[in-house]
């Protein structure tokens, strides 16, 4: 029973890994946002269903352009939307799919 839970817990753990590193991969290939900011900004729309929180607007706006929000917002939805086997990533290291 426990032995099923860990692998359970590892698969989602695994799964919000990668959402995690589609969404950074598309975000970084698209803009510019400094590699904190983008760290917060990613988990906190993965974790509201794909949407940046007006709070974390507020206190990045002078740092984000709201094109990137737009995008992170865009992304996270995408990423959530996908089957973890379609947002490319083998998960090897983060290395892509061939």
């Amino acid at each position: 029973m426990a032995e099923q839970a860990l692998d359970v817990e590892l698969r989602s753990n695994v799964e919000y890994l990668e959402r995690y590193d589609y969404v950074s991969r598309k975000i970084n290939e698209a803009v510019d946002v400094r590699g904190s900011v983008l760290a917060i900004l990613v988990r906190g729309a993965l974790e509201n269903q794909g949407k940046v929180s007006n709070r974390r607007r507020d206190q990045y706006q002078h740092h984000v352009t709201d094109a990137a929000f737009e995008l992170i917002e865009r992304y996270a939805t995408e990423a959530l939307a996908l089957d973890p086997d379609d947002l490319g990533c083998d998960g090897r290291d983060g290395e892509l799919d061939a």
